[in-house]
């Protein structure tokens, strides 16, 4: 969906002002919410307008940003919807419907975090995105191994962070692995 945005001549230009919007109205939103200077709603605006305008001169943010976004949106539609399903098939949504399942959940500190996870995930993926090749060039050191020597520094298989990344994870190991945590969170769970 970010990519489709992208691509287009028009919108890949006016993509870091509507980012800058964004960030100054979440940054004065939440300044006005916790209000760590009492009301001093020109000084938090203030503010708020320096943090846009640090993120509309720094291209990387502006591309982690317009990449988050939509995510996030498609995370609150989702979760939206879930719940009106849930309301729709229980026969007394005041009673069993969106009570029993928020209970499932954990009440409020459950979906918390539940929403603290898929955004940390969401926002890792992203970073991936736009830093990964960055990174990956901290760890190619061009050294390789000498027939009879030993390994000093390994190199990645290739020089796409996205191709390695997905190798990795893919691997038959971290599949294993991940199949075991979950078998184990379940049975904690369902133990509990």
């Amino acid at each position: 969906m970010a990519l489709l945005f992208q691509s287009t001549g028009v919108l890949s230009a006016v993509i870091p002002f509507f980012v800058a919007i964004f960030v100054w109205t979440a940054t004065y939103a939440a300044l006005l919410r916790t209000k760590p200077f009492g009301e001093q709603k020109g000084l938090y605006s203030l503010i708020a307008f320096v943090f846009a305008l640090l993120v509309f001169a720094t291209p990387d943010l502006v591309r982690l940003i317009s990449i988050v976004i939509p995510w996030f949106f498609f995370l609150m539609l989702f979760a939206t919807l879930v719940m009106i399903g849930i309301m729709l098939v229980s026969p007394d949504p005041a009673k069993e419907g969106l009570k029993g399942f928020w209970d499932a959940l954990g009440g409020s500190g459950g979906v918390t975090w539940v929403f603290v996870v898929i955004g940390g995930i969401i926002i890792a993926l992203a970073a991936g995105s736009v830093y990964g090749d960055m990174f990956l060039s901290f760890t190619t050191s061009g050294q390789s191994v000498q027939p009879g020597g030993n390994l000093t520094t390994p190199s990645p298989a290739s020089d796409s962070f996205k191709e390695n990344l997905a190798a990795t994870l893919f691997h038959p190991a971290i599949l294993g692995f991940i199949t075991l945590i979950l078998i184990a969170t379940f049975t904690i769970l369902f133990l509990g």
